[in-house]
């Protein structure tokens, strides 16, 4: 590609071909970018399948964790005060200080659950939906076609 200085005219203007060739390097940044993005979304669920569940017992380990500490640090707080630990509130205020990390806990279970369930669409056939969606927006869009704008079926 010739250099933006080469590609300038007497007027210091880009020349046409130069607007052409940015625009086609434009359009295929594009298409890479979505490209690359759909990877992304495809290699993000991958990851989450092989990862998912240890990560969920690791989450659910530190919560365990962390609910002991919180226990104990009660239990500890109330005899430095001379007090008798009372068991069902220090598992009321262990449970309430909790119960963010165990929502969090639950919706991973879910998220983790919802993956078993998906089907991996293979990249052929994604290609082929894609053709078909394509070929149906053509069939039906505003513009080619003026007359079913107000078709209610189409709506």
């Amino acid at each position: 590609m010739e250099s933006r200085i080469a590609q300038l005219n007497t007027a210091g203007e880009l020349t046409a071909d130069a607007a052409v060739t940015d625009m086609e390097e434009y359009t295929r940044l594009l298409l890479q970018k979505e490209k690359l993005q759909k990877e992304c979304v495809q290699l993000d669920m991958e990851f989450d399948e092989l990862f998912g569940p240890l990560i969920l017992e690791e989450f659910q380990a530190q919560i365990e964790l962390v609910r002991q500490k919180i226990e104990l640090s009660l239990y500890i707080k109330a005899m430095n005060q001379g007090q008798d630990p009372d068991p069902e509130e220090i598992e009321k205020a262990v449970a309430q200080r909790t119960a963010n990390w165990q929502k969090q806990l639950e919706e991973m279970a879910e998220y983790q659950e919802s993956l078993k369930c998906r089907s991996i669409v293979p990249p052929e056939e994604m290609r082929q939906i894609s053709r078909l969606y394509r070929k149906m927006v053509k069939m039906i869009h505003p513009d080619l076609h003026p007359e079913l704008e107000h078709d209610p079926r189409i709506r």
